[in-house]
């Protein structure tokens, strides 16, 4: 097999940088160049910005939400979805570049200082096999939180579950992205004040830093139907697609 290589070359027409390398087999060509994507001057760059990829994790996009806190202490508001929203979420794994969408991060790996503005502790929590199914989805308490606190979140064993992260994508806050991820085994998960979160589905044993000293913005799952003029909001928990 003889093998023609055309390699890049700069000539004074720009439009000659669209040439790339091609490869030909008995006048076939088996590799070709697509149109130019980026032009790229010499220079000094943050390497992240050369990723040839912008990426974003698998979510779920749901309009007309809508987050009605409750103020009354230790009593959940809710989070009104549209009927037809079947509570379906996609599963992805927690890289830096999936939790960069909602503003998180792997603190293992990631080069940044937080503030701290309340008192936080560190503490092992266990959710035993029969949490989800008793907890959430019988009891009805499964939901999305929001405080002005930080959490870290850090799985200590395998199959740990899932943990939710979403985000208001409009200046209205009625269109919610929401993600399921599954968190390394030792890997610690930054989640800043504000993030929309959930910890409702998670297995086994977590190291989890919370703070007692603010109020948690929890609102319970409910979808909206309208029945002889009347409106009823009726519970549902959430199910992952891998």
């Amino acid at each position: 097999m003889r093998i023609v290589q055309v390699r890049f070359f700069i000539p004074k027409n720009i439009v000659s940088v669209l040439r790339v390398r091609q490869r030909a087999y008995k006048s076939k060509f088996l590799l070709t160049g697509g149109e130019l994507a980026e032009d790229i001057l010499p220079g000094e760059y943050d390497l992240y910005k050369l990723a040839c990829c912008t990426i974003e994790p698998k979510h779920a996009k749901v309009k007309n939400v809508r987050w009605l806190p409750c103020f009354q202490p230790n009593v959940s508001g809710m989070c009104v979805f549209p009927p037809e929203f079947g509570g379906r979420i996609p599963v992805d794994i927690a890289t830096n570049e999936h939790l960069s969408y909602y503003g998180c991060c792997l603190a293992s790996s990631a080069q940044t200082k937080v503030s701290l503005f309340h008192r936080h502790c560190l503490q092992d929590f266990v959710y035993k096999e029969n949490y989800v199914q008793d907890y959430v989805k019988n009891d009805g308490h499964g939901g999305l939180e929001k405080h002005s606190f930080a959490h870290l979140d850090c799985p200590l064993g395998d199959n740990s579950g899932y943990f939710i992260l979403g985000r208001f994508v409009d200046k209205n806050n009625s269109e919610l992205h929401l993600t399921g991820f599954h968190i390394p085994t030792k890997h610690t998960l930054y989640v800043p004040p504000l993030t929309i979160h959930s910890n409702d589905y998670l297995k086994g044993t977590w190291r989890t830093m919370l703070s007692d000293e603010a109020s948690i913005d929890h609102v319970s799952l409910t979808h909206h139907h309208r029945l002889n003029g009347h409106d009823t909001y009726e519970h549902f928990t959430f199910e992952f697609v891998q």
